[in-house]
């Protein structure tokens, strides 16, 4: 029962840290667009943003079913920690949609008109 307990806490914690990884990748693409890189680093950063954006979602769901059990088995709902990663897991979302965004007007322009 620790043990469940202990494994939450410490997948709560990589899961800050893959959102500080994401941000890094955010960051890096945000200084791709003010210097002249090449093609080929803003595909990279890409993938690398697509992997660990899909990795935040899937450790997200990873620590819900994980609470879920917690609170099977010990009767005590981690609120925090499932606020914490509902949080993380929206701000993973509004990096992804930015990059998205920002890569859609940056390759196609953006059309105003009736």
């Amino acid at each position: 029962m620790l043990q469940t307990q202990r494994l939450l806490a410490f997948s709560s914690r990589v899961h800050t840290y893959l959102l500080l990884l994401l941000c890094f990748f955010f960051v890096a693409f945000l200084g791709g667009s003010y210097f002249p890189v090449d093609e080929r680093y803003i595909d990279l950063l890409v993938l690398c943003h697509e992997l660990v954006c899909w990795t935040i979602y899937l450790m997200g769901v990873w620590i819900l079913v994980l609470a879920g059990i917690v609170t099977v088995l010990a009767g005590i709902f981690p609120l925090k920690l499932c606020l914490l990663d509902v949080l993380r897991v929206a701000i993973a979302f509004g990096i992804s949609y930015t990059i998205s965004f920002a890569q859609h007007l940056v390759g196609q322009g953006m059309v105003i008109g009736l």
